[in-house]
């Protein structure tokens, strides 16, 4: 009951600014309809007492990693830098170097080789190699990216992007708007999954239509592409033999950012947040107050989808898409991509200067199947 009480009185203050304020709210960026998202589910098994690390590596808001083939960490920073981390021993930094300025923050990293294709923001996506500048997409599909969200090498050397929103970007709607909030009330979301091909460097559309897709995996018999549909809250299937697109796990239970490969071969979704009823059940609901929102200041827009600290969590899928279990991060900044290592779950972090380092054995517990 407080909790509705809560969003009641918040409803309540908006639509008096609102009408007070702000009585014309037109045309807005977004196309304004009913957003139906799934209701979100319970994991089979929940971790609040998992043994979480804090790796302080000093490096603003650390997005992004990859593991590189030396034994390193590759890190993309907020500060526009790309850091090269050598872990010492039993978790401990050996050494932080930043290795090179990208013109741009890193959010989405992939190794390829002794290269990097990094999701640089707002840039695009770039090709590193060392010894030389980064190389810039921008052929075919992928000319006009300005809100790149995650790049993903297949074994094959093809590698596949994910472009958060051709039409809602800072860069075409002001560096200040609270683009994400309007990404999730878009009912015409114009999200993309490209690929471009290792033999002749053509870049093609495999999907439109998509809301903010973000991090994205291989399924476990390497037949499919996995990815997340931030804004919809669930993971979609791309078969790759096919080209069929479906919905592999709906209803997660928080706002995924990224979906990897754990250190037994299971999949993981970080969870940046827990889901908003105000933004589920009201805006998603309500075009006319949707767009009624929208007319609020940015600043106010903003503080709707501002992530916090202690409310994250990492969550296991069965190979079905089903929520097995879900670890709880109570102490750490919002969590971001992951990879494995050393048996265990390492992030990337949406805030602070450090990278998360998450056990995930209390989660291997007898579970239904």
């Amino acid at each position: 009951m407080k909790r509705a009480r809560v969003v009641g009185l918040t409803l309540l203050v908006v639509l008096v600014a609102a009408i007070l304020l702000l009585p014309e709210y037109g045309a807005q960026p977004f196309a304004a309809g009913v957003v139906q998202v799934a209701a979100p589910l319970e994991a089979e098994r929940l971790v609040g007492d998992a043994v979480v690390v804090q790796w302080p590596v000093g490096i603003p808001v650390p997005e992004a990693l990859a593991a590189g083939p030396d034994g390193g960490l590759w890190v993309g920073s907020e500060d526009t830098g790309l850091y090269s981390v050598a872990p010492g021993q039993d978790g401990a930094i050996a050494s932080v170097r930043r290795s090179r300025d990208l013109g741009g923050f890193s959010i989405g990293l992939a190794a390829a080789g002794e290269a990097l294709w990094s999701a640089t923001f707002p840039l695009g996506f770039q090709r590193i190699e060392p010894g030389s500048a980064p190389f810039r997409l921008t052929a075919g599909a992928a000319g006009d990216v300005t809100f790149p969200e995650d790049v993903l090498v297949a074994p094959s050397g093809d590698v596949f992007f994910t472009v958060g929103s051709t039409s809602l970007t800072p860069v075409l709607q002001g560096e200040q708007a609270p683009y994400m909030l309007w990404n999730f009330l878009d009912a015409a979301p114009s999200g993309q999954l490209l690929m471009r091909d290792q033999h002749s460097g053509e870049v093609r559309l495999l999907a439109a239509g998509l809301a903010l897709p973000s991090g994205m995996s291989f399924s476990a018999d390497g037949e499919a592409l996995l990815v997340v549909e931030t804004a919809r809250y669930r993971v979609l299937r791309y078969d790759l033999g096919s080209g069929d697109l479906s919905v592999f796990a709906d209803g997660l239970p928080g706002i995924p950012d990224d979906i990897f490969v754990g250190p037994r071969g299971n999949l993981w979704v970080s969870l940046a947040a827990p889901r908003s009823a105000l933004l589920e059940d009201w805006l998603l609901q309500h075009p006319r107050l949707a767009r009624l929102v929208a007319s609020l200041p940015h600043s106010w827009q903003q503080a709707m989808l501002q992530v916090q600290y202690g409310t994250g969590s990492v969550l296991l899928l069965h190979k079905d898409g089903r929520a097995r279990c879900q670890i709880l991060l109570p102490e750490s900044a919002p969590p971001a991509n992951g990879i494995a290592w050393r048996g265990r779950l390492l992030l990337g972090a949406l805030a602070g200067d450090s990278l998360i380092d998450v056990d995930p054995g209390n989660c291997f517990a007898e579970v239904s199947r």
